[in-house]
Protein backbone atom coordinates (compact mmCIF):
# COMPACT_ATOMS: atom_id res chain seq x y z
CA UNK A 1 0.00 0.00 0.00
CA UNK A 2 1.16 3.83 -0.77
CA UNK A 3 1.40 6.06 2.35
CA UNK A 4 0.91 9.55 1.12
CA UNK A 5 3.88 12.04 2.07
CA UNK A 6 6.95 11.26 3.70
CA UNK A 7 6.70 7.25 5.28
CA UNK A 8 5.66 7.52 8.94
CA UNK A 9 9.30 5.31 10.10
CA UNK A 10 11.47 7.55 7.81
CA UNK A 11 13.09 9.69 10.70
CA UNK A 12 15.20 12.20 9.72
CA UNK A 13 16.05 15.66 11.61
CA UNK A 14 12.61 17.77 10.12
CA UNK A 15 10.58 14.89 11.11
CA UNK A 16 11.79 14.44 14.82
CA UNK A 17 11.72 17.98 14.89
CA UNK A 18 7.66 18.23 14.21
CA UNK A 19 6.83 14.93 15.84
CA UNK A 20 4.09 15.89 18.39
CA UNK A 21 4.97 14.25 21.53
CA UNK A 22 2.51 14.72 25.02
CA UNK A 23 -0.15 13.03 26.76
CA UNK A 24 -2.90 14.90 24.85
CA UNK A 25 -1.14 13.70 21.58
CA UNK A 26 -1.24 10.37 23.31
CA UNK A 27 -5.01 10.71 23.98
CA UNK A 28 -5.74 11.13 20.63
CA UNK A 29 -3.55 8.06 19.34
CA UNK A 30 -5.52 5.95 21.70
CA UNK A 31 -9.30 7.23 20.97
CA UNK A 32 -8.22 7.44 17.12
CA UNK A 33 -7.33 3.83 17.35
CA UNK A 34 -8.74 1.97 20.22
CA UNK A 35 -13.05 1.49 20.46
CA UNK A 36 -13.69 3.92 23.65
CA UNK A 37 -13.93 1.50 26.14
CA UNK A 38 -10.68 -0.09 25.50
CA UNK A 39 -9.05 3.44 25.26
CA UNK A 40 -10.59 4.33 28.81
CA UNK A 41 -9.19 0.97 30.01
CA UNK A 42 -5.71 1.88 28.67
CA UNK A 43 -5.41 5.95 29.83
CA UNK A 44 -6.48 4.35 33.33
CA UNK A 45 -3.94 1.98 33.41
CA UNK A 46 -1.22 4.51 31.82
CA UNK A 47 -2.25 7.27 34.57
CA UNK A 48 -1.86 4.46 37.36
CA UNK A 49 1.85 3.55 35.92
CA UNK A 50 2.65 7.10 36.33
CA UNK A 51 3.18 7.86 32.63
CA UNK A 52 1.01 11.09 32.48
CA UNK A 53 3.30 12.42 35.55
CA UNK A 54 5.85 11.47 33.32
CA UNK A 55 5.42 13.77 30.11
CA UNK A 56 4.87 16.46 32.73
CA UNK A 57 8.11 15.64 34.38
CA UNK A 58 9.84 15.79 30.75
CA UNK A 59 8.03 19.26 29.60
CA UNK A 60 9.55 20.54 32.95
CA UNK A 61 12.38 19.50 31.91
CA UNK A 62 12.47 20.75 28.51
CA UNK A 63 11.87 24.58 29.98
CA UNK A 64 14.25 24.13 32.54
CA UNK A 65 16.30 23.36 29.75
CA UNK A 66 15.48 26.32 27.84
CA UNK A 67 15.66 28.51 30.80
CA UNK A 68 19.59 27.10 31.34
CA UNK A 69 20.32 27.72 27.82
CA UNK A 70 19.22 31.35 27.99
CA UNK A 71 21.59 31.70 30.80
CA UNK A 72 24.13 30.15 29.83
CA UNK A 73 24.22 32.11 26.24
CA UNK A 74 23.73 35.53 28.27
CA UNK A 75 27.06 34.45 30.21
CA UNK A 76 29.09 33.71 27.33
CA UNK A 77 28.18 37.35 26.15
CA UNK A 78 28.91 38.82 30.01
CA UNK A 79 32.15 36.86 30.03
CA UNK A 80 33.01 38.45 26.92
CA UNK A 81 32.27 41.75 27.49
CA UNK A 82 34.02 41.58 30.85
CA UNK A 83 37.56 40.08 28.98
CA UNK A 84 37.07 43.18 26.68
CA UNK A 85 36.67 46.18 29.36
CA UNK A 86 39.51 44.84 31.00
CA UNK A 87 41.50 45.51 28.53
CA UNK A 88 41.22 49.27 29.52
CA UNK A 89 42.11 48.71 33.03
CA UNK A 90 45.46 47.51 32.73
CA UNK A 91 48.45 49.05 34.12
CA UNK A 92 51.67 49.64 32.61
CA UNK A 93 54.14 46.92 32.76
CA UNK A 94 57.14 49.27 34.56
CA UNK A 95 54.33 50.28 36.97
CA UNK A 96 53.00 47.32 37.95
CA UNK A 97 56.68 45.13 38.33
CA UNK A 98 57.30 48.42 40.37
CA UNK A 99 54.19 48.42 42.70
CA UNK A 100 55.10 44.68 43.51
CA UNK A 101 57.91 44.72 44.21
CA UNK A 102 58.87 42.99 41.40
CA UNK A 103 61.98 43.22 38.57
CA UNK A 104 64.63 40.17 39.12
CA UNK A 105 65.40 40.29 35.65
CA UNK A 106 62.68 38.06 33.78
Amino acid sequence: ASVPGPHPLDADSVNLALFAVGWDHLLRDLRLGLPTHTAHAVVGKLVADGVRSAFALRNNLVHFKKIILGIHQTNILLVHDCRRLSTFFREPLSQAHASTGGGGGG
